[in-house]
């Protein structure tokens, strides 16, 4: 269900965020992660990529509500020549990450993220 946003001139509704906003929900995406990449036997993905495009370019990557960021710091980790931006509503992802790895506080439901454009 749809809730009037009161910051946001731009737009009417936003989706209810259903979960907590604190550290004890942030352990709870992390050992989320950890279940689905065991599952995945380790993979954190299954598109088939490579870390260079065929022109020679890194290629990019965006992770819409990435939580805590492990995610994407991990993608980084194993992708050092990519660029990895995460995006989500809540600041609660690290500061030391590896340098191909941004995170940047957007609503990606009102528009896409701007860094990107």
């Amino acid at each position: 269900m749809a809730t009037p946003s009161s910051h946001r001139s731009d737009q009417l509704f936003r989706p209810a965020y259903h979960f907590p906003n604190d550290p004890t929900e942030a352990e709870r995406l992390d050992e989320q992660h950890g279940v689905l990449k065991e599952l995945m036997e380790g993979r954190l993905y299954f598109a088939p990529i490579s870390p260079i495009s065929s022109s020679g370019t890194p290629f990019k990557v965006l992770d819409i509500a990435t939580g805590t960021g492990l995610w994407a710091i991990e993608f980084g980790d194993q992708f050092p020549e990519a660029n990895i931006i995460g995006t989500d509503l809540s600041p609660i992802q690290p500061t030391l990450v590896p340098p191909n790895v941004r995170f940047f506080i957007e609503d990606s439901y009102v528009s896409p993220p701007r860094r990107l454009m």
